[in-house]
């Protein structure tokens, strides 16, 4: 077996390397293994096409196909330093899902906070039943 020259680099233990899904680097004196960016990034944007397309579903539907991906990521990375990127990710379903929810009790008013992707928690203290926007809300929301 040869080490391919294109392929191989040689980087300092504090720059880290990405290997196979983790990111090995030397914090401080101490060797860490976390998940890698591109893993995160990927399993967001596998459960937020899940999210997209199941936007219509009843809940327990959506919540039976995005527990295995969320399990599944989970247990690949358990062993490792990632208890941060755990709560990061949760919260970004939290978010996609509150976003979803948000698009489709108010298809009639596409509001700038929505377009924005901004979106308050409080907005999700009380149900979201809303009625279609009168016109002077309508032409706020335009």
């Amino acid at each position: 077996m040869e080490l391919a020259e294109e392929k191989t680099r040689i980087v300092h233990i504090d720059q880290g390397v990405d290997f196979l899904g983790f990111n090995v680097r030397k914090y401080q004196g101490k060797l860490l293994i976390e998940p890698a960016a591109s893993s995160i990034a990927a399993v967001k944007e596998r459960v937020r096409g899940i999210i997209r397309t199941g936007k219509g579903l009843p809940q327990g539907v959506l919540i039976r196909r995005l527990n295995p991906v969320i399990r599944g990521w989970g247990n690949d990375y358990r062993h490792v330093v990632s208890k941060d990127i755990f709560n990061d990710i949760d919260h970004a379903i939290w978010r996609m899902s509150a976003l979803a929810d948000a698009e489709v009790a108010q298809p009639l008013c596409p509001c700038r906070r929505l377009e924005a992707g901004t979106l308050a928690a409080a907005d999700y203290e009380a149900p979201m039943r809303r009625h279609p926007p009168s016109d002077s809300a309508r032409a706020e929301c335009a």
